[in-house]
C-alpha cells in the first residue's frame, strides 16, 4: 500500500544572514594541522587577527591595501621590524612541530630590496650551533631559506626571482622524510633531503615572529599560514594541490 504525505507550501526565501563558504575555505578547510593563518581580508584597523583562534596580533600592519590585481593585502608598518609575533601564548594555542610543518605566504614585492625581507624568523637562539630556517626574500630579490643562529647567516636554499608587483605564492616545509623543500607558485625550487631539523623551539616563547619584513617595508601580504605537517610529502600530495590551487586561482598568482 502506498501513500502520499501533504508536504505544503514550500518555506519562504529566508531574508536574514546565509553562511556560506568560500572557494577558497572549500580548498583548504579539510586540511587539519593550522597552528596560525593571517589573512589580508580579516583585519582589524592596524591588527591582523590570527584565524585559527580568532584573537588578534600586537603587531602595528597597515590594512586596506591592494595588490596590483585589486587583492586584499596588508603591510607591516616599515620600521617596526618586529611582525605578527608567534612567540606568545595570547597569539597562538600550540607550538610548532620543528620535524613536520609547512610555511606558506602569498607576498607581493613592491621594490627591489636593499635589506632582506624575513618573512617568518622562527626557531633561532644565541647559543652557536643552534639551527633555524628563516623563509627569507633576500637582497637579489629571489626567495631563499637561512639558517640564523647565534648572530650567523648561512645560505641553505635558493630559489626563483620574487617578481615585481606580482601576487606571488611562497612555501617552505620540512619533514625527515623529504628534509627542507621550497616552492614558488606550486612549482619546487629546492630540496635538501639530508637537512636536519631545526633545534628549537621547544616551546611557543621560541617560535619568533612572522613577516618581520624589513624596515623599509616594500613586502604586501595576501593569506600567510603555519600548519603542522610537511605538505610536500607523498602522501599529503592531494592536500598541497588543493592549498597551492586554492591560493593560486583566488590571488591569480
Amino acid at each position: 500500500m502506498f501513500s502520499l504525505s501533504n508536504l505544503g507550501a514550500p518555506l519562504p526565501a529566508w531574508p536574514g544572514p546565509r553562511r556560506f563558504r568560500s572557494a577558497l575555505g572549500r580548498a583548504i578547510g579539510a586540511i587539519p594541522g593550522w597552528i596560525a593563518v593571517f589573512d589580508a581580508q580579516y583585519s582589524e584597523t592596524s591588527k591582523s587577527i590570527n584565524r585559527v583562534v580568532g584573537r588578534s596580533s600586537p603587531a602595528t600592519i597597515t590594512t586596506g591595501l591592494t595588490f596590483a590585481n585589486g587583492k586584499p593585502a596588508i603591510e607591516v608598518s616599515p620600521g617596526s621590524n618586529l611582525g605578527i609575533p608567534l612567540n606568545l601564548a595570547a597569539y597562538v594555542d600550540e607550538v610548532v612541530d620543528r620535524t613536520n610543518f609547512t610555511f606558506f605566504a602569498v607576498v607581493q614585492r613592491t621594490a627591489a630590496l636593499a635589506q632582506p625581507a624575513i618573512l617568518w624568523r622562527p626557531f633561532e637562539d644565541a647559543t652557536a650551533g643552534q639551527k633555524g630556517f628563516a623563509p627569507t626574500i633576500n637582497t637579489a630579490n629571489n626567495f631563499a631559506v637561512y639558517n640564523r643562529s647565534a648572530g650567523a647567516t648561512t645560505l641553505l636554499l635558493e630559489g626563483a626571482i620574487v617578481s615585481l608587483n606580482v601576487p606571488t605564492l611562497l612555501l617552505m616545509s620540512y619533514s625527515a622524510e623529504r628534509g627542507l623543500t621550497i616552492r614558488q607558485n606550486a612549482v619546487q625550487r629546492g630540496n635538501l633531503p639530508a637537512e636536519t631539523a631545526p633545534t628549537i623551539p621547544a616551546n611557543i616563547v621560541q617560535m619568533g615572529n612572522m613577516l618581520q619584513g624589513n624596515t623599509a617595508g616594500n613586502i604586501r601580504y595576501g593569506l600567510v599560514g603555519l600548519l603542522k605537517g610537511d605538505l610536500t610529502r607523498t602522501s599529503q600530495a592531494a592536500r598541497l594541490a588543493q592549498l597551492e590551487s586554492g591560493l593560486l586561482s583566488m590571488y591569480s598568482a
